[in-house]
């Protein structure tokens, strides 16, 4: 099993981006989106490094070590951060100093699903790690300064390594088919795509580095960031290939199957741009999409998939965002609803042991973790109201001892799965969902599940009874961005 790799469903895991097919404000039934607003390119800046060749520099994973981690620490930027693993060939490789809190000291173009980056303990010796990096090594040479992408594995998971190795080349190659296919390409680095978009404000700024690797720019009330490369993941769709780099994704393999997925627009419109994110000193931000041929635009590119009302097996109208808080709201269930000690789903979570055994006090197992860690973790996910809706199963399982998080052992915080929810059932039948309505602020889809009446009673496919069951699923858009406000899974209801 992989580590620190969230499932984000039919949005395949990118080396450089990813295909957000979020549908426009609410109607019936959307005809084929049409391309954003956008204005005319700014000229062009003197910038000597907006080429081809470094477009390809920058998206490259052709150098990568792969090991055993024997050691590793992180910290926020400028702390030292650093991972230490030896590698195949037995030599010992140090990786350091650009792997601060979230963006901040990685290169352009780097995974949203790796490990650089994140702001976590989720590393320990004796996992499997795969680092793609920038640097020149030469004979001698140990100590990697510039990664690009840095996925880890649990030990053993060969499986896992090979996955991701073909993934990367995989989407490398739909990158590759989009950028062949665009003419008149004018923008090819983040740099220069933060330019554009400062002369389409008539911004006077300055560049600034706040950490290795990273570049800004700002005139005192804006800042300029790169915040990632998107591109159609759909065009010229390989479904072979597709499904052998996403065979992790929810729903992925039913889809292909479809001859009518993605649709003609999504299979024959490329397009590729860069997000920027302004933001402004009265805390406000905005995002600005940079075309590769230079326009400049607040409106992202989207895709007609799907309709609404229409059957899917993954919810594909969600954004990046909202499906990795999807993928969230499904691991918090676990803990929710099963047993408590499921948040070690989220592998920053481990328990307090002493002599190898679990310390347990008053009832209650005791955390390497703060109970503010926990709070962060399920605020980040939900509203608050979601959370209060949970009651017990909330306040009375995950509790603070002394700071510390602090899980129940009491059974009876707990909530059996429903009858008909298993196993053979979610893999002939899986999971539908039918979005009904979005905008700016709110999101509502619908649950479809399914359920075996002769569950009691099963001796194969052929002897289930099926039916279904329909649960709404609500996110909104807080100051905080995207949280759950109203979730349902098909094994908790």
């Amino acid at each position: 099993m992989k580590r620190l790799f969230p499932a984000a469903l039919l949005c395949a895991v990118l080396l450089a981006g990813c295909t957000v097919p979020a549908s426009p404000a609410p109607t019936a039934a959307p005809a084929v989106t049409a391309a954003p607003a956008a204005t005319a390119s700014p000229a062009p800046t003197a910038n000597p490094d907006n080429t081809p060749e470094r477009f390809w520099e920058l998206a490259a994973h052709d150098r990568y070590l792969t090991g055993v981690i024997t050691d590793c620490q992180f910290a926020d930027y400028p702390g030292e951060s650093r991972i230490i693993f030896t590698a195949d060939d037995g030599q010992t490789y140090r990786v350091e100093g650009a792997l601060g809190k979230e963006h901040e000291g990685l290169p352009p173009f780097h995974s949203v699903y790796s490990y650089s980056g994140k702001e976590s303990d989720e590393c320990q010796p004796g996992w499997q790690v795969l680092v793609y990096y920038e640097d020149t090594l030469t004979d001698g040479q140990t100590t990697i300064t510039r990664p690009k992408d840095i996925f880890l594995f649990f030990p053993r998971d060969a499986a896992g390594l090979e996955e991701q190795l073909f993934t990367t080349e995989y989407e490398l190659g739909v990158l590759r088919k989009n950028f062949d296919a665009i003419q008149n390409k004018a923008v090819f680095t983040p740099d220069e795509a933060m330019r554009r978009v400062a002369a389409q404000l008539g911004l006077q700024v300055q560049a600034q580095s706040p950490s290795p690797g990273v570049t800004q720019y700002t005139d005192g009330s804006h800042t300029l960031s790169f915040q990632r490369l998107w591109y159609n993941s759909y065009y010229q769709l390989d479904r072979e290939a597709a499904f052998r780099a996403n065979t992790n994704l929810a729903g992925w393999a039913a889809q292909l199957d479809d001859p009518d997925f993605p649709g003609e627009e999504a299979l024959t419109r490329p397009y590729l741009e860069y997000e920027i994110l302004d933001r402004q000193g009265d805390g406000q931000s905005t995002s600005y999409y940079v075309s590769i041929s230079g326009e400049v635009s607040t409106t992202q590119t989207t895709l007609t998939l799907p309709a609404f009302g229409q059957e899917t097996y993954a919810p594909l109208f969600l954004t990046e965002e909202q499906q990795d808080l999807f993928q969230k709201a499904a691991k918090f269930q676990f803990a929710f609803f099963s047993l408590p000690d499921n948040i070690q789903q989220f592998p920053q979570f481990q328990p307090l042991a002493e002599n190898n055994w679990v310390v347990i006090q008053d009832g209650y197992s005791l955390y390497q973790n703060s109970y503010e860690e926990f709070s962060d973790l399920a605020h980040s996910g939900f509203t608050q109201d979601y959370l209060d809706s949970l009651g017990p199963l909330y306040t009375e399982k995950f509790v603070d001892r002394d700071g510390r998080l602090a899980t129940s052992t009491d059974r009876g915080l707990t909530r059996d799965s429903l009858p008909g929810a298993r196993r053979p059932v979610l893999e002939n039948y899986p999971d539908l969902f039918r979005l009904e309505y979005q905008d700016e602020e709110t999101i509502e889809f619908t649950l479809i599940s399914h359920y075996d009446r002769n569950w009691q009673n099963y001796t194969g496919e052929d002897g289930m009874d099926i039916y279904t069951a329909e649960y709404p699923i609500r996110m909104v858009n807080t100051d905080n961005g995207w949280r759950i406000d109203e979730f349902h899974t098909t094994e908790y209801g």
